[in-house]
């Protein structure tokens, strides 16, 4: 197609990017960087979730799903932070 193998290629040429393998490189590097921050951070839910179920009896099935995240980090960020959506809601009215 056009000289290239791929769309992406075609696309990344014509873009900022200049070339496939430089945004590929690009995204390696940074998936290299956040896989340590990301696996302590996928942790870290996981604790909420257990002890949450502990509390609740509720049976613990040992796994965040994606509906989880946001209830759990909605917890994390009232536990650790102190941040609570609710209060920080008052200041931004959608009238």
């Amino acid at each position: 197609m056009l000289g290239y193998d791929s769309w992406a290629e075609y696309i990344c040429s014509k873009r900022m990017s200049g070339s496939y393998k430089a945004v590929d490189d690009f995204l390696s590097s940074l998936e290299a960087k956040l896989m340590d921050t990301a696996k302590e951070n996928y942790d870290t839910l996981l604790q909420l979730k257990k002890q949450h179920c502990l509390e609740q009896n509720v049976e613990f099935d040992e796994k965040l799903n994606a509906w989880d995240t946001g209830f759990y980090n909605n917890i994390l960020l009232k536990t650790k932070y102190g941040v609570d959506a609710e209060k920080i809601r008052e200041y931004f009215p959608l009238d």
